[in-house]
């Protein structure tokens, strides 16, 4: 915002090269209108969610190019750049907590912010680290869940700090500044996410939701932060079943961080309650496909002769040459 802000300044100074981290976010105007001033030689994008769909990615993809060097996850994991991450995703059947016929925001607000049956999960989840002496980041989407996670720890004696839009900018820094100085063991906030990086994080908690790959990627590097002593970093996650988006939403996340070469057994669970389910329909309709056949071969074997009227309809059955009459 600086750069665009002051951009007839910076032409004077005739920059070569232009260097941006968190490239994904260039498809913005702001940086559009740095890039087409500047006119630099060089552009050098560095992201951990590299490229978006849509008309987004053609902005990209315009200013950098195609990708190149893509490294995944796995690879930074067995270079030693990145740490060892375990992958757990908690089920919830939420079949009760919201209507299936309601828009998307009502689902997520039943379903997510205001469900008793996902923040005792998300709780349950936070204390069974705390309990482990591990530091904790919750990432939540909206101030009203945070709030209400913030102050249940607090009731069970956890030391957490909330950092959400309610706060000045300086006073979040501050209370960012402690958590990572060790005074308190979890931060929940709706701004940590992309650039706030912690050494001394261990766990990383989605309480957000949502299906975005990219979105996912970001909560996980949290986590993949090395430091003397950590043997592996934690995320964990919630799978939703009993509502067809937000289990959709659930796999979404779950299939994107397969993709980059976690582990996620949730999965495994879920393929064989579909497998299972697939069988059953296939031997249900093997006995309906016997029973059609037995059906009709008993019809074949006989004739019908039907007669109609306005008022009424009569069928004359023949079976074994004798002829009666029906109404149907």
């Amino acid at each position: 915002n600086t750069a665009a802000k002051h951009v007839n300044e910076l032409i004077d100074y005739g920059f070569e090269m232009v260097m941006v981290d968190e490239a994904h976010r260039s498809a913005a105007a702001s940086y559009v209108k740095v890039f087409k001033y500047l006119s630099p030689y060089f552009v050098y994008g560095f992201t951990g969610t590299a490229f978006r769909n849509g008309t987004d990615n053609l902005v990209l993809e315009a200013i950098y190019g195609m990708e190149r060097p893509k490294v995944s996850n796995l690879e930074m994991i067995e270079q030693g750049y990145s740490c060892r991450v375990e992958v757990n995703f908690t089920e919830i059947d939420q079949k009760e907590d919201c209507d299936k016929l309601d828009p998307y925001m009502l689902v997520y607000k039943d379903g997510i912010v205001d469900s008793t049956s996902y923040n005792t999960a998300v709780i349950e989840r936070i204390i069974h680290h705390t309990d482990e002496d591990r530091v904790v980041v919750v990432q939540v989407a909206h101030k009203k869940q945070g709030k209400l996670l913030y102050f249940m720890l607090k009731e069970m004696d956890v030391k957490t700090i909330l950092v959400d839009g309610d706060t000045q900018g300086l006073e979040n820094y501050n209370k960012l500044q402690a958590f990572k100085k060790g005074q308190f063991q979890v931060a929940i906030g709706t701004v940590i996410n992309e650039g706030f990086d912690h050494d001394g994080l261990d766990v990383v908690v989605n309480a957000a939701g949502y299906k975005a790959a990219g979105m996912t990627k970001q909560k996980l590097g949290r986590v993949l932060r090395i430091r003397d002593g950590k043997e592996k970093g934690f995320y964990e996650d919630f799978y939703s079943t009993g509502h067809s988006i937000l289990e959709k939403h659930s796999r979404k996340r779950a299939e994107t961080l397969e993709k980059e070469g976690f582990k996620v057994p949730i999965l495994e669970v879920v393929r064989k309650r579909e497998a299972a389910e697939k069988a059953k329909l296939a031997k249900e309709q093997e006995k309906a496909n016997v029973k059609f056949a037995e059906v009709k071969k008993h019809l074949e074997d006989r004739s019908y002769v039907a007669v109609t009227s306005k008022s009424l309809a009569k069928s004359k059955f023949v079976e074994n040459n004798k002829e009666s009459e029906i109404v149907i």
